[in-house]
C-alpha cells in the first residue's frame, strides 16, 4: 500500500445536500425531457432509500451518502459514501482508516495516488451538492461562507471519483465517493486561506456541458494545458454565489468564479 493524499491539502469537508426539488437535479442532469422524465422516477425512487437524508449542513467525517451519477451508469442517480475506499483494501479497519483521508483527490497527483489511480483512469462520477461550506480565516477567527450555485434553488455539481469494496469477512459492499479538487483561485483563493495550509484549494466544478466530457474521459485524463483552458472558459461565467449565511444568498451578491 502506498501513502495517502495528505489530509494538509483537504477542503471540501462541510456540505449541504438533497434539500432541492427532484425535478431540478433531473433538469441539471438533462436537457432531453424524456431523460428528465426518467430521471425524476429514479430520483423518487432515490429519495425513498434510507440513505437519503436531506442536509441542511453535514461534515465529511459523518461520511454522508451524496448523490452521484457514474461513467459506468450516467443516467442513474445512485447514493454514495463520501470517503473513497479503494478496492484493495485488505480488511474493515484500513478501509475506515483510508475513508478518513479521502473526502477529496487533488486531480493534479491522483494519477500517482494508490487510492486514487484506478477510479481516475476507471471510475469517475459526477457529485450533485446543494451548497458547500468553507470558512475563511482572520487572525485567529473563522468566518463561514455558504457557497451554492447562482440560481440558489439549483445544484452545484463536482468532479468526482468512486470505488466499490467488499469486505471478505462480512460481505458488506460499499460505493464510495471522493470530490476532486484542483488549486483555489480567485474568490476561493480568499475564501480558503487556512495559513496552515501549503495552498488554497477548491473543488472541480463542472458547468452542465462538461458533464459527460468528465465522466467519459477516464482514459485520458486532462493535461494541465486542457484543465488552465476549462478554467479560463468557467472564469467568464457566473457559477457560483457566496454569502456568510443562508440570508446572503442573493441575486446581487452572485460572484463570478474567478
Amino acid at each position: 500500500m502506498g501513502p495517502i493524499n495528505s489530509a494538509s491539502f483537504f477542503m471540501c469537508y462541510d456540505v449541504k445536500s438533497g434539500t432541492l426539488q427532484l425535478l431540478k437535479y433531473a433538469k441539471h442532469r438533462s436537457e432531453d425531457p424524456s431523460i428528465i422524465a426518467e430521471l425524476e422516477a429514479q430520483l423518487n425512487k432515490v429519495s425513498k432509500e434510507a440513505a437519503w437524508k436531506p442536509l441542511a449542513h453535514v461534515k465529511a467525517f459523518e461520511h454522508p451518502s451524496l448523490l452521484v451519477f457514474t461513467n459506468e451508469n450516467p443516467f442513474n442517480p445512485q447514493l454514495f459514501r463520501w470517503g473513497l475506499i479503494p478496492s484493495w483494501a485488505r480488511d474493515a479497519e484500513e478501509a475506515k482508516s483510508i475513508s478518513t483521508k479521502t473526502f477529496n483527490a487533488r486531480l493534479e497527483t491522483a494519477a500517482e495516488k494508490p487510492s486514487f489511480k484506478d477510479s481516475l483512469a476507471r471510475k469517475r462520477c459526477l457529485i450533485y451538492v446543494d451548497a458547500f461550506y468553507e470558512f475563511q480565516h482572520n487572525g485567529r477567527k473563522k468566518a463561514p461562507h455558504i457557497i451554492s450555485a447562482p440560481a440558489s434553488d439549483e445544484p452545484l455539481i463536482f468532479a468526482g471519483l468512486y470505488s466499490e469494496w467488499t469486505d471478505q469477512r462480512t460481505g458488506e459492499f460499499l460505493q464510495t465517493t471522493s470530490i476532486v479538487t484542483i488549486k483555489g483561485i480567485g474568490k476561493m483563493a480568499e475564501i480558503h486561506n487556512n495559513p496552515t495550509l501549503a495552498e488554497p484549494r477548491m473543488p472541480l466544478f463542472l458547468s452542465k456541458e462538461w458533464q459527460d466530457i468528465w465522466l467519459l474521459n477516464g482514459n485520458n485524463p486532462w493535461s494541465q494545458d486542457e484543465l488552465n483552458q476549462y478554467v479560463e472558459r468557467l472564469s467568464t461565467k457566473k457559477l457560483l454565489q457566496i454569502g456568510q449565511n443562508e440570508d446572503d444568498i442573493l441575486p446581487d451578491n452572485q460572484l463570478a468564479l474567478f
